[in-house]
């Protein structure tokens, strides 16, 4: 399931298929289904082999806002790729490396650029106008420390490519997704013989992507800089039923 919505977009009604369905329309919501799955292989018993992906998730159309989304308010969640390593280097300390692709460019309303405003191509039409993102690749390090039988300790490290491009910088206002890098922590505790307690947090540093508005629909010679920083915790509990 998926949700959107979006406000202050009216200066684009004059650009759009369907001004009605384009901004100020409230919370949309679709719904989708794709396939992931994996596989682990032993190389040799202190190295193992990883393997996953997953399909595009096909959704419905938002269409409270197929005015703005390409193809009339089609919106997939992009598929990936994801191969990966990890090596014991003692029997309590296993390092990891991994490369993930996530492909935008199956979902048009991601991938489709932004200066297609300026051909006269309408926001929401067939191949139309969208938010201009490449295909992202990551490059992914971990290394996982079981200090005690109790306690495990964690740290990673990921970098990715750039997905906006300052030419699609006005449009990605709304979607400012310009992080490249991760630093991760966390660790694992044994509460009980089946029960685990997980904590995990992430800190992106600030990446700014500049660009310039778009002719007929700001100032060509005013500069946009998008910037953004994350931080992100999670808790869990992990229990085993059985053996």
């Amino acid at each position: 399931m998926q949700r959107f919505s979006a406000a202050g977009l009216g200066a684009f009604a004059g650009a759009s298929t369907d001004p009605a369905n384009l901004t100020d329309r409230g919370t949309d919501t679709s719904f989708g289904g794709g396939v992931k799955g994996g596989i682990e292989y032993s190389v040799t018993p202190g190295i193992r082999f990883g393997l996953a992906g997953t399909t595009p998730i096909w959704s419905q159309k938002l269409s409270k806002y197929s005015g703005l989304f390409a193809d009339g308010g089609s919106f997939n969640v992009p598929g990936s790729v994801q191969p990966g390593l990890a090596v014991d280097l003692m029997p309590n300390l296993t390092v990891m490396a991994d490369y993930k692709r996530i492909f935008y460019s199956g979902v048009p309303a991601i991938s489709d650029s932004s200066t297609l405003l300026l051909t006269g191509a309408k926001l929401g039409s067939a191949g139309g106008p969208g938010f201009g993102w490449k295909d992202v690749s990551a490059i992914k390090l971990g290394v996982e420390w079981r200090t005690t039988p109790s306690l495990t300790l964690r740290a990673g490290y990921a970098h990715n490519t750039q997905p906006v491009q300052s030419a699609d910088v006005m449009l990605n206002i709304l979607a400012p997704g310009v992080t490249q890098n991760h630093f991760t922590t966390g660790l694992m505790y044994k509460l009980t013989s089946n029960m685990d307690l997980e904590l995990a947090g992430m800190y992106a540093p600030k990446t700014t992507v500049t660009g310039f508005e778009l002719a007929g629909f700001g100032n060509p010679a005013h500069q946009v800089a998008l910037g953004m920083s994350q931080v992100e915790v999670t808790a869990g509990i992990k229990y085993r039923f059985g053996n």
